[in-house]
C-alpha cells in the first residue's frame, strides 16, 4: 500500500482561538499569531529568508533549544519568503495552550518565538461525541467505575456533571463532578441499568448523556462474550476533518472491549486521546495502541512491530493475552505482481525485503509461547499486516487478484504455524464468496488492488468466533475528496465477536458460571428495553420534530421461519406504542412499563388469534408475585 506523508499544514479545520498581547515578538525576525482566521494562522517575517524556513508548534512551555524537547513539535509549515502568512490546519487539536516558534533551514535554530496561542475548542453550546454509551460490564455487590467525561466535545473549560436518574432497583448509580460513574449494584440490579448523566458547561448550556450499564448476577462471569476492534486510524485520523469525534463515535458504536490501534503516531498522541475519551486502560507506546475496557495487568514481550499486554476480564482466573501490529508497508507485494509482474520467487524475496517476514517470524514465535496456554488463557493476535492472507489468494479468487492462482504469504502462514486461527476465515471460509477486503475503501481499485490485509487471529479452544465484520460507516468520498468523509481512515475496521468460559469446560466453577449459554454478542434486547428506548433522545426540539419513526432491528444469525414471530413481537408492538405515543404520559412522566404490560398482553391475544405466534409479554408467576427474579424476562 501507498504511504501518505502527513502534512499538517495542508487539510483545513475550523477552530476558535485566542492570542496573547504578549505573544507578538517585535524583531527583523518576526512571528505573530492572528485570532481572526481558522487554527493555527500565523503572519512572519524573516531577514534571512530561506525555503526551509518553518514555523513549529510545540506543547506549552516546550523550547526548540532543549536537546529533549526540538523534536516535540506538534504542527508544522513552511514559511519561505521574507514575510508572509502560514496556515497550518490539524484535523484535531486538544483544546489548550500552546507555544510556536519561527525556525530556520530544516532545524531548530530559533528566528523569533516563543508565540502564546490557545485553542478554546468548541464554543458553542455543550455536546456529547455520542448520544449514548455502553459501559464496561459491572457485577451485583462489587464496586463499579466509569469515566465518561471524556466523551463531551472539547472545550478549554470542562463541564460539570450530574446524575438526571437511574432505572435501577437500588438507584445505586453515582456521578462525580468530573463524569466518573461509581456505585455498587445490589442483588437484583442483574441486567441493565440505564442512568441519565448531565453535563453542565460554564455559558450555562447543558447536555445529556444515556449510560447503559450492562450488571451481571452475583457468580456469573464478568465477560462472557468478548468483542474486538482492529482499527488503523491512517496517520492518527490526520486527513479527515474532526477524526478525533469520527473515531470516538464509531469505536463507541462497535461496543468493543478490546480495541488494537495502528498508526497512533507517537507515545500519548492518537491512542491515549481516544482511550481516555472512551475511559478504557490504555498501552500506547507509539505507532500501535492497545485499548481495553478491563485491567491492563502486564505490557509483554514486543518488538518495534508489535505490542503484547496481558488483561484480566474478571481476575487473574480470566485472562487474555493481546498483541497488535503493524508491520513493514514497503515494498508491498500486490503491487509487486499486479503492476509489475513479478515472479513467487521474486516477492517473496521482497517480502523480507519490506521487514514483514522477519517481523512476523518474530511475533509468531512469541506468540507460540503462549498457545500451550491458550485454553485456559486465550491468545489475540491484531492488526496491519500490510500484505494479503494466504488463505485469500487461491484459485478461485485469482481473477480479484490480478491472475496469480495462489500464492503462500508469509504474514499470513506464520500466525496460523504459531497455532492462531483467522477468525474471518474460520466463520467464512470462502473468499470468493466473502473477501473480506479492507483495503481500502476511500483509494480507487485501479491504484490499489483490493485485499484483506487487516486481521484478527485467536488461539485457545475455549474461544468460539460468532460472527466478523470488515467494517465501514457513513458517507464518503474516495482520495483526494476525502476530508469531510464520516470514515476516518483509508482502512476498514475488523470487529469480532466470541465467547468463552475461560477457565474449564467440565461441570465445576467455570461451567457453572457460564450457564445458561446465552451465545448472544451483547444482551438480548427485551420489549422493556425497547419500549425505554427514546429516538429522539439528545436531539434538538426543531431536529426531533424531523423524527418520524424507528425500527427494531434483528440478528438473522438467530431468526427462521419457527422463531420470527417471537422474536418480532413483542419488540415491535412495544416500539410502535412508545414511539407513537412518546416517552412521557399526559402528567410528563415517563411511561410506565407494568401499564404497558396489560396492553400488550391484550393485543397478544388478538394476534395469536390471528395467527401470529407473539412470545408472551411476562410471566404469569410475575404477575401473582413481587419478585426479583423475573427482572430478565422477556
Amino acid at each position: 500500500m501507498r504511504f501518505h506523508t502527513i502534512v499538517a499544514a495542508l487539510v483545513p479545520a475550523y477552530l476558535s482561538w485566542q492570542a496573547s498581547a504578549k505573544s507578538i515578538v517585535r524583531s527583523a525576525n518576526n512571528l505573530q499569531y492572528t485570532t481572526d482566521k481558522p487554527a493555527f494562522t500565523f503572519n512572519y517575517s524573516a531577514n534571512t529568508p530561506d525555503k526551509t524556513n518553518w514555523v513549529a508548534v510545540y506543547p506549552k512551555g516546550y523550547d526548540p533549544a532543549a536537546a529533549d524537547q526540538r523534536k516535540e513539535y506538534l504542527y508544522w509549515a513552511y514559511a519561505p519568503d521574507s514575510s508572509g502568512s502560514v496556515n497550518i490546519n490539524p484535523a484535531y487539536v486538544e483544546p489548550g495552550e500552546y507555544t510556536a516558534y519561527l525556525l530556520a533551514k530544516n532545524g531548530y535554530d530559533k528566528l523569533a518565538g516563543p508565540v502564546r496561542a490557545v485553542n478554546r475548542g468548541e464554543t458553542g453550546p455543550v455536546e456529547f461525541i455520542v448520544n449514548s454509551f455502553t459501559t464496561q460490564n459491572a457485577r451485583e455487590k462489587e464496586a463499579f467505575s466509569a469515566p465518561v467525561g471524556g466523551l463531551v466535545k472539547g472545550r478549554l473549560q470542562p463541564p460539570s456533571f450530574t446524575l438526571v436518574w437511574d432505572s435501577s432497583r437500588s438507584s445505586w448509580v453515582r456521578v462525580s463532578k468530573d463524569g466518573v460513574i461509581s456505585g455498587m449494584p445490589s442483588r437484583g440490579d442483574r441486567g441493565t441499568t440505564k442512568a441519565i448523566v448531565r453535563a453542565t458547561a460554564e455559558d450555562g448550556s447543558e447536555k445529556d448523556l444515556v449510560v447503559i450499564i450492562p450488571v451481571k448476577a452475583v457468580d456469573a462471569p464478568m465477560v462472557d462474550k468478548l468483542k474486538v476492534t482492529t482499527m488503523n486510524i491512517w496517520v492518527g485520523g490526520a486527513f479527515v476533518h474532526n477524526s478525533h469525534y469520527k473515531l470516538v463515535s464509531y469505536l463507541a458504536d462497535t461496543n468493543s472491549d478490546v480495541i488494537g490501534l495502528q498508526e497512533t503516531v507517537k507515545p500519548g498522541d492518537a491512542g491515549t486521546r481516544l482511550a481516555n475519551a472512551l475511559g478504557y486502560y490504555h498501552h500506547d507506546k507509539g505507532d500501535r495502541a492497545i485499548l481495553s475496557r478491563y485491567p491492563i495487568v502486564e505490557n509483554l514481550e514486543s518488538n518495534y512491530a508489535a505490542d503484547a499486554v496481558r488483561i484480566q476480564l474478571d481476575g487473574a482466573d480470566s485472562e487474555i493475552i493481546f498483541y497488535t501490529a503493524h508491520l513493514g508497508y514497503t515494498p508491498y507485494g500486490p503491487y509487486d505482481f499486479c503492476f509489475s509482474n513479478m515472479t513467487a520467487e521474486q516477492v517473496t524475496k521482497r517480502e523480507a525485503d519490506s521487514g514483514r517476514t522477519p517481523q512476523i517470524m518474530d511475533i509468531s514465535a512469541a506468540i507460540a509461547k503462549h498457545v500451550p496456554n491458550a485454553d485456559k488463557v486465550p491468545v489475540f493476535l491484531t492488526g496491519d499486516l500490510n500484505a494479503p492472507s494466504h488463505l485469500d489468494w487461491v484459485n478461485a479468487t485469482k481473477s480479484q487478484h490480478c491472475g496469480v492462482a495462489s500464492y503462500d504469504w508469509p504474514t499470513s502462514r506464520y500466525p496460523v504455524e504459531a497455532g492462531l486461527k483467522d477468525t474471518f476465515r474460520e466463520l467464512y471460509p470462502d473468499p470468493a464468496e466473502n473477501p473480506g477486503n479492507t483495503w481500502s475503501p476511500v483509494h480507487p481499485a485501479s491504484e490499489e488492488p483490493p485485499d484483506r490485509i487487516d486481521f484478527i487471529y485467536y488461539g485457545g479452544n475455549g474461544v468460539k468466533p460468532l460472527w466478523s465484520i470488515a467494517n465501514i460507516v457513513g458517507s464518503n468520498k474516495a482520495v483526494p475528496d476525502q476530508w469531510n468523509n464520516d470514515w476516518p481512515t483509508d482502512h476498514k475496521s475488523y470487529l469480532d465477536c466470541g465467547r468463552g468460559g475461560w477457565v474449564d469446560f467440565e461441570n465445576g466453577p467455570g461451567f457453572q458460571r457460564a450457564y445458561p449459554f446465552n451465545d448472544w454478542c451483547a444482551p438480548a434486547r427485551s420489549w422493556r428495553l425497547i419500549y425505554a428506548q427514546d429516538p429522539r433522545a439528545g436531539l434538538s426540539g426543531e431536529a426531533a420534530a424531523n423524527v418520524l419513526g424507528g425500527e427494531v432491528a434483528m440478528w438473522t444469525e438467530t431468526v427462521d421461519a419457527a422463531s420470527l414471530d417471537a422474536i418480532v413481537w413483542p419488540r415491535a408492538a412495544a416500539a410502535g406504542e412508545s414511539w407513537w405515543s412518546g416517552r412521557y404520559d399526559a402528567d410528563g412522566r415517563n411511561r410506565s412499563m407494568y401499564d404497558a404490560r396489560a396492553r400488550l398482553s391484550e393485543m397478544r391475544e388478538r394476534m395469536l388469534a390471528r395467527g401470529v405466534r407473539g412470545a408472551v409479554i411476562t410471566q404469569l408467576w410475575c404477575d401473582q408475585a413481587d419478585t426479583i427474579d423475573c427482572s430478565e424476562e422477556e
